[in-house]
């Protein structure tokens, strides 16, 4: 929050580009979305609480590319561009940042490449709360957060 107690946003979310760790360390509460209802409650539910509690709330949306094994005579592999999975990662964050705007809370927002239950258990090593939907989108599209939900109570650096 700034000296005039309104709320300020990045409204380009930041990104990571090898996947190794993310490419910021925020503090406060860490929400996890990606486009699904559930996602959408969770965002609404964490921006609520930065809220109540006076803390910053980082936004994050993961994904990551397939890799495509071939065979025959020329086998190997292969890997997909990922700019499309890319921009429609980054369209949902931005769309997330916008929905919470509102608020009067410190709000900012990435997109990481890499599984999304591993992103997010780096995340908590510095976040005070983790916070994400019950269920993703599924399928491929699911990539981006998917069914992690499981994962994370069980090996959090923080409340989930």
């Amino acid at each position: 929050m700034d000296q005039h107690g309104k709320h300020s946003e990045s409204h380009q979310p930041e990104t990571e580009g090898n996947g190794e760790e993310p490419s910021i360390a925020p503090g406060g509460i860490v929400v996890g979305v990606d486009g699904s209802e559930h996602g959408q409650c969770a965002l609404v539910w964490a921006a609520r609480e930065a809220e109540r509690r006076q803390l910053p709330l980082h936004v994050v949306t993961a994904y990551s590319v397939p890799i495509f094994a071939a065979s025959g005579l020329d086998g190997g592999y292969a890997t997909v561009d990922d700019s499309v999975i890319r921009d429609g990662a980054e369209a949902i964050v931005k769309q997330a940042l916008e929905k919470v705007s509102g608020y009067a809370i410190d709000v900012d927002g990435s997109v990481e490449n890499g599984d999304a239950a591993g992103v997010l258990l780096d995340l908590s090593e510095t976040a005070e709360l983790l916070v994400f939907g019950t269920r993703g989108r599924g399928g491929f599209v699911g990539r981006l957060l998917g069914s992690v939900s499981s994962a994370l109570p069980a090996h959090s650096k923080c409340p989930p």
